[in-house]
C-alpha cells in the first residue's frame, strides 16, 4: 500500500467514527427537529400497538402523558397531549 492509500483509509475510518463520539453542541433547529421526530415516533408506535391489537388504548393514551411533549410542538401540556392523542 503507498502513503495515500493508507492515510485514504484511515480518514474513511476515523472521520465516520470520530463523529458519532464528538460532542457537537446542536442547533436550536435540530434540537427542535429531534423532538418532533422522537414525538412521530412515539405516535407511530402508539397507532401500531393499538391498530395491531398489542395494546389498549388505555396504556397507550396513559404512555403518551408522561412524554413532555408527545406532540413534539410547544405549545400548552393539554392542548400538546390532545393534538397527540388525535394524531
Amino acid at each position: 500500500m503507498t502513503k495515500v492509500s493508507v492515510i485514504a483509509v484511515f480518514l474513511a475510518l476515523f472521520v465516520p467514527l470520530s463523529a458519532q463520539f464528538a460532542k457537537i453542541p446542536a442547533t436550536p433547529a435540530e434540537l427542535e427537529f429531534r423532538l418532533a421526530q422522537e414525538a412521530l415516533t412515539v405516535r407511530g408506535d402508539a397507532a401500531a400497538a393499538i391498530s395491531g391489537g398489542a395494546e389498549k388504548s388505555a396504556t397507550v393514551i396513559a404512555r403518551l402523558k408522561t412524554h413532555d411533549s408527545p406532540s413534539g410542538l410547544k405549545i400548552d401540556k393539554e392542548a400538546d397531549f390532545a393534538f397527540a392523542a388525535i394524531d
